[in-house]
């Protein structure tokens, strides 16, 4: 018979093994560790925080976190408090996704192994550390760990692991009854604080659950509001390198132009703010062509100085833009870093013309068109004198972006408008003399 002692002797090693392994995990532990309850809340901190996600109450405390990036976020009403570096289950015993409440939480907790070992009294040799805040539902708690080194990585038998003084700090803010959230993306858009920047993290798929798609990261970048913010070729290649590691693509800061959101946003660099031209020249009705033999852009026929950037968009320093674009432009930073962008605009009122402004001295060229349609002038663009024909007198004027443009001074002057000139709000307003 094939069945012998030797066979009955493995086989009953292997169940053994198999039952040790499973009795002895935290998971199991940590919830024989039932480990009883208590405020001066942690400053906000600055760091890489993520953008976008899932929907974060508008009110009361609140924890998110995130597997894939071993990141603990803490929330109140809606706001960013901080951020903690975790240790999440093993692969074999992974950490529960899905929603979640504090239902329980002790001071030093004394660790109850289920395999009938003796109690581990609080102190160095305990694996849940200082603090316990136990999860409803699953043998799953968030605390501290006599293993700091094991933080970053998936190395718990499904609980989530803290520094003790971290540990410590977020029981003092979280309250019975707190909602944890336990997500599972590879993807996240994060912004730093201390740069300004965006970035788009494409974490190890620890769990084997997949890497994010190509059109999941884009979606992603459009949750973040970074849509346009980084090419397509470049996501798939940093898809291509994540396989097994962490991979992170810059995006640069936030940009808006007149309130439009500028696609690459802008990166800081040698002591200047570079933004990327393409989109910027064409949305302003510029011809913008690559140069392979000279290996430059040129704007209308004209080489840009300029620089290619690690994402291969030619970009350009925000100062040279007005004199690319021809417009009067102006720029600020707000308290997130955001870059904002924004040219003269002409009105009637408070109506809008145009933003198709050109400075020229104290004066500004407006498209012959607009002079035509809204301010009920009738002229025409004459090649011969190289000036704009009304009636028989000739006003000043010039050909740009192949389009006629005549000069708004004596447009105003002959047609009895009162120019208002505001450089705060970057406002021409017109408004007809009575």
């Amino acid at each position: 018979m094939w069945w012998t002692d030797g066979s009955r002797r493995l086989a009953f090693l292997t169940v053994f093994f198999i039952l040790f392994i499973f009795l002895t995990s935290p998971l199991v532990a940590a919830q024989g560790g039932a480990p009883t309850e208590t405020t001066t809340p942690p400053a906000a901190t600055a760091g890489q925080n993520p953008v976008g996600g899932p929907s974060i109450p508008a009110k009361g405390p609140y924890i998110l976190l995130n597997l894939a990036s071993t990141s603990l976020y803490y929330f109140e009403d809606g706001r960013l408090i901080k951020k903690y570096r975790v240790g999440v289950g093993r692969t074999f015993e992974q950490t529960p996704m899905g929603d979640f409440h504090v239902v329980v939480k002790h001071v030093n907790p004394t660790w109850y192994p289920p395999t009938g070992r003796p109690p581990v009294p609080p102190g160095p040799a305990n694996p849940l550390g200082t603090r316990w805040m136990g999860l409803g539902g699953v043998n799953v708690g968030i605390h501290g760990t006599n293993a700091p080194w094991t933080l970053g990585y998936p190395s718990s038998g499904g609980c989530i692991r803290l520094l003790n003084a971290d540990a410590e700090e977020l029981y003092e803010r979280v309250k019975l009854g707190t909602p944890v959230k336990i997500i599972y993306e590879t993807a996240e858009v994060v912004h730093d604080d201390a740069t300004g920047e965006d970035t788009l993290v494409i974490w190890a798929d620890i769990y084997r659950h997949g890497r994010a798609t190509p059109e999941e990261i884009i979606a992603k970048l459009d949750e973040a509001g970074r849509p346009g913010s980084a090419r397509i070729d470049d996501v798939l290649e940093a898809l291509a390198a994540s396989e097994g590691k962490t991979v992170r693509l810059s995006l640069g800061r936030r940009a808006d132009l007149n309130g439009w959101e500028v696609p690459g946003g802008v990166r800081f660099a040698d002591g200047a703010f570079w933004v990327q031209v393409r989109p910027l020249a064409e949305g302003f009705g510029h011809a913008v062509v690559w140069d392979a033999k000279e290996r430059q852009v040129r704007v209308d026929g004209r080489p840009v100085p300029g620089v290619a950037g690690d994402d291969g968009q030619w970009r350009v320093k925000v100062g040279d833009l007005q004199a690319i674009l021809g417009l009067q432009l102006t720029w600020s930073l707000d308290e997130t870093g955001r870059l904002s962008l924004a040219t003269y605009g002409l009105y009637l009122g408070e109506t809008l013309l145009t933003r198709q402004v050109v400075a020229v001295g104290d004066d500004f060229l407006i498209p012959l068109r607009v002079a035509n349609a809204d301010l009920g002038l009738r002229g025409w663009w004459d090649f011969d004198k190289g000036q704009v024909a009304v009636g028989g007198d000739y006003l000043p004027g010039a050909i740009h972006d192949y389009e006629p443009y005549i000069l708004l001074g004596p447009v105003t002057a002959s047609l009895g408008y009162q120019v208002q000139r505001d450089d705060h709000s970057l406002r021409i307003i017109l408004s007809k003399e009575h």
